[in-house]
């Protein structure tokens, strides 16, 4: 039986290729390639899994994909299955680029989430929160702003969650 396209998501956003951000883009790619270029349902998701590394090392330009593309191809070719096509979607699709940079960007704002021990609650800003799902909540109404569906926000909001988020809140005394 094979594997539906959210369990093939969620074996990937994890998977770990190198302590570097560029390894890590690079494996990544390779791995996502053949479902970027098939009607895979989470193309959007896969997108963001792979530029979230080279958004860490400063590449903050739509057409960075490309640009991947093309100067892998060159240093080791045959690194992919279809170079070329490959660099055609990433042409075709430098407006889901655009937005994934957008969502990456906004998640960043989300990195000053911690526990406070005289509140035993954690802080965000101004904020105070008991439990996971206030701060989803809040996550949530954030990115509505970038018209992303709800479905799509979710599964940014548990890919920063699963150990930052989730290490934090873990700290609250019951």
């Amino acid at each position: 039986m094979g594997q539906n396209d959210l369990e093939i998501y969620k074996k990937l956003r994890f998977k770990q290729f190198s302590q570097g951000c560029e390894g890590q883009a690079y494996g990544m790619l390779r791995a996502i390639e053949p479902y970027l270029l098939s009607d895979f349902a989470y193309k959007h998701s896969l997108m963001r899994i792979f530029l979230r590394p080279l958004f860490y090392m400063g590449y903050q330009d739509p057409r960075a994909p490309m640009a991947v593309v093309h100067t892998w191809s060159a240093q080791k070719p045959n690194c992919y299955k279809d170079a070329d096509a490959l660099y055609r979607y990433m042409e075709e699709n430098i407006l889901l680029a655009a937005k994934v940079i957008e969502e990456l960007d906004l998640c960043c704002e989300y990195y000053g989430v911690e526990y406070c021990k005289k509140l035993n609650a954690v802080l965000f800003g101004e904020q105070i929160f008991h439990d996971i799902d206030e701060l989803r909540e809040i996550f949530l109404e954030d990115f509505r702003k970038l018209n992303l569906p709800d479905d799509e926000i979710f599964r940014i909001f548990e890919e920063e969650s699963d150990g930052y988020y989730l290490s934090e809140f873990s700290k609250i005394q019951a």
